[in-house]
């Protein structure tokens, strides 16, 4: 039970960090749109839980994977690629997603 806990505290860590550095980047990368409370939420849940979860859960299966399987440093080394690998997939998902976004409808437009 013990890990566990351990486990979605520190997925909830992960999942507020992720989230806070989408919603910084894209606050950043827009300067066009007004930074309020309301645009803050449309980015969270347009873009920050989307992305956010996928990311928590591969650091902390990750670090799970390195405490307790991962005996040997060839399945170190394995793990480490697939993890680079996975979030360089979502980094371009990402980068799609918030791009197809814009084109189709600007969530953040008044």
């Amino acid at each position: 039970m013990t890990g566990l806990k351990s486990f979605l505290a520190e997925f909830l860590i992960l999942f507020l960090l992720v989230n806070t550095l989408i919603v910084s980047f894209l606050c950043i990368d827009m300067p066009e749109v007004e930074v309020n409370a309301g645009s803050i939420v449309t980015i969270i849940l347009k873009f920050g839980v989307l992305f956010s979860a996928p990311v928590a859960l591969l650091l902390t299966t990750a670090h799970f994977l390195f405490a307790k399987v991962a005996r040997s440093t060839i399945l170190k080394i394995l793990i480490a690629i697939i993890v680079v690998a996975a979030l360089y997939f979502i980094y371009h998902a990402f980068f799609w997603y918030v791009g197809i976004s814009g084109l189709i409808d600007d969530p953040l437009a008044k």
